[in-house]
């Protein structure tokens, strides 16, 4: 949100995040009147317009994580899932670092390589 970008919508069945870009003159928020997890609004007209969803169609597990991160920002639903969403995304990320192999570290110094690349010129 500090580099001007919200959550746009969640395919959660995909993985898939789409992120737009925040209207300056426009505070969205989450309405709960769509028919299906996640959905822009059909009325929307701009790209910031809020994202809306119908919290029944979340499993259980997803309504409580909602619910906690809901209470920690007071209620600001659209603050809850951007912060959630990071979270989810900077774990991923690790995951996924953990998961390259690791093997022995090299004998070959970067830093000799790199002083040799420079007195070669």
């Amino acid at each position: 949100m500090g580099a001007g970008w919200r959550v746009g919508s969640v395919d959660l069945a995909e993985g898939r995040v789409e992120f737009e870009r925040i209207d300056a003159g426009h505070a969205g928020g989450v309405a709960d009147e769509a028919s299906a997890p996640f959905l822009r609004d059909a009325s929307a007209s701009r790209p910031a317009d809020p994202v809306t969803f119908d919290r029944a169609k979340l499993n259980i597990a997803a309504r409580k994580i909602l619910d906690d991160y809901t209470e920690r920002f007071d209620g600001d639903v659209q603050r809850a899932l951007d912060v959630a969403l990071e979270e989810a995304r900077i774990a991923y990320c690790q995951h996924l670092i953990e998961s390259l192999p690791h093997g022995p570290a090299s004998p070959v110094s970067s830093v000799d390589l790199i002083r040799e690349d420079r007195d070669a010129r």
